[in-house]
């Protein structure tokens, strides 16, 4: 027998090799975790400091130091719709001539997330009733559409100077209720005594429309459901407005004076849809070519077949192809009216155009309507707001358009007044200036912004950045500070009348709050 080595008397023995698995696994966890690092890096850089190509101010502590304030201007390239890319030329960030924010009042936060138990205010919607301000919201107990949710109200006797505390104007009752109240869309109406009311109107679980009413903002009527003399057979998913409805004063030299007006969107739950396109010019092989084509479309309400809704939309090559949301939505925007003061409702016209959705519906100097509305639909959104007129009263809607302003596609000839991210919109009109508002970035909610129109909404001749941050949907009314003093009012740079456009706004994201500001014409 072969005597022992040093090593086996020593008790060590020759290390076995390493399996090659155990190297691969670090090398792979380094390069996780230095692709996290990364991926953390990039998005800190996107959430703290968006570059936006066209220069829109960046975010600070202070919003409402904004407004005043002249930003660079950068024109490059933008990355839009459907693997398309343009050049977006704005010239809107300079001192505005005509709007400023007024200095005196900071942005006041009327509901601040989270907050009295709610983890988000979302939806706003403001009116002066009696010279006094309602701010009207959405409590949410979760960032959805479709959770408990309550609506809230704030009020200022002072032209917003100061608020009430919160109250619960539709509310669920204890912890076991589990309701959505939702779409705020208010409305102040005056009858034949000249006596003022405050019409609610809201949606119940997104699918029931009811209303209540106050002539002191102390006292509510009950809630009142009249969801069976507006909605059709098929209707899905409905909402009214959001934000505040209108009336047709009496003194209007129209058949429909003294109409209210109360913008809704609607989808159909059950529809068949066809379509046929025309390619304009076409060629042997278009796929690769920069063509245009017209779709013609119908959509037939299965369970009400007399609704049939039929309309054409431009679209562009290589792909045809329309957007899920639009061949599914089968719905879109229209307006209930009300010839007795809300005591009885009916369905008006609608939008000849299927995903407009989330309306606003003013009022013009000749008695005329004009309907400010989103699309739904990506592709058909095409980054800028879409307006309507009607001339008899929202029975019916004219052929929509896009009011013309500063903002040019180079692709093709496209003029674009108000941009629009595929976000909600409000407006306002006050003798011939026509208000919009809404974020100012034809693909994502950010910079809240105010437009000013001379003609009805035909062009926007002005703009003012009012929140340069995160932002979303809104709401104006138009207030007079009738109490302070002249001297004061001169110091402050109000105007001699003491009068602004007040704005309620979301910022944030989906966790956002509800902010309050004035606008004052220079």
């Amino acid at each position: 027998m072969c005597a022992p080595t040093r090593s086996e008397l020593d008790g060590s023995r020759t290390p076995l090799p390493r399996d090659s698995s155990d190297g691969f696994a670090h090398v792979l966890l380094v390069v996780l975790v230095l692709c996290t690092a990364c991926a953390m890096t990039i998005y800190r850089l996107l959430e703290s400091e968006p570059d936006v190509p066209w220069g829109i101010m960046r975010k600070s502590a202070d919003p409402s130091l904004y407004g005043g304030q002249a930003s660079p201007v950068r024109t490059g390239p933008v990355s839009y719709g459907v693997g398309q890319s343009f050049k977006l030329e704005s010239r809107y960030m300079k001192i505005s001539p005509f709007m400023r924010q007024n200095t005196a009042l900071r942005a006041q936060t009327l509901f601040p997330s989270p907050s009295h138990g709610f983890a988000s205010f979302r939806i706003p919607a403001l009116v002066n009733f009696d010279n006094v301000l309602y701010a009207f919201a959405e409590g949410r107990v979760a960032p959805q559409d479709w959770d408990r949710i309550d609506i809230v109200m704030r009020k200022s006797f002072d032209g917003g100077h100061t608020w009430s505390p919160m109250e619960r104007v539709a509310r669920n009752r204890d912890r076991w209720d589990w309701t959505t109240y939702g779409n705020p869309a208010p409305v102040v109406h005056r009858d034949h005594a000249g006596s003022s009311t405050l019409t609610l109107v809201f949606t119940i679980n997104n699918t029931y429309v009811a209303q209540m009413s106050t002539k002191d903002g102390k006292h509510w009527s009950p809630m009142r459901d009249f969801t069976r003399d507006v909605k059709l057979p098929g209707w899905g998913w409905f909402a009214t407005g959001p934000g505040h409805g209108y009336h047709t004063p009496r003194n209007t030299p129209v058949p429909w004076a003294g109409r209210l007006v109360v913008p809704y969107n609607k989808q159909i739950s059950s529809f068949k849809f066809s379509s046929t396109l025309t390619i304009k010019e076409p060629v042997e092989d278009f796929r690769f070519q920069r063509t245009e084509g017209t779709l013609r479309y119908t959509v037939e309400n299965l369970e009400y077949p007399s609704e049939t809704v039929t309309g054409e939309e431009r679209v562009h090559g290589p792909d045809y192809r329309i957007g899920s949301s639009f061949s599914t939505h089968g719905g879109g925007a229209g307006v209930l009216l009300s010839d007795d003061h809300g005591k009885t409702w009916r369905r008006g016209g609608s939008i000849p155009m299927i995903t407009s959705n989330e309306a606003m519906v003013e009022g013009l100097k000749n008695g005329s309507l004009i309907m400010s509305f989103r699309r739904q639909d990506r592709r058909q959104g095409d980054g800028c707001r879409w307006l309507s007129y009607s001339h008899d009263g929202g029975e019916s809607w004219g052929q929509p358009f896009h009011p013309r302003g500063r903002h040019h596609r180079s692709d093709m000839s496209f003029s674009c007044g108000v941009l629009d991210p595929r976000c909600q919109g409000s407006i306002l009109v006050v003798g011939d200036n026509t208000f919009f508002a809404g974020p100012q970035h034809p693909e994502r909610r950010e910079a809240l912004s105010v437009y000013l129109s001379e003609d009805w909404g035909q062009s926007t001749v002005d703009s003012l950045v009012v929140y340069p941050g995160q932002s979303g949907y809104s709401d104006l009314a138009w207030t007079c500070d009738k109490t302070e003093a002249a001297g004061v009012r001169a110091r402050n740079g109000v105007g001699e009348d003491g009068c602004h456009v007040a704005i309620l706004m979301e910022t944030g994201g989906p966790e956002s709050s509800i902010l309050f500001q004035l606008v004052t014409l220079a």
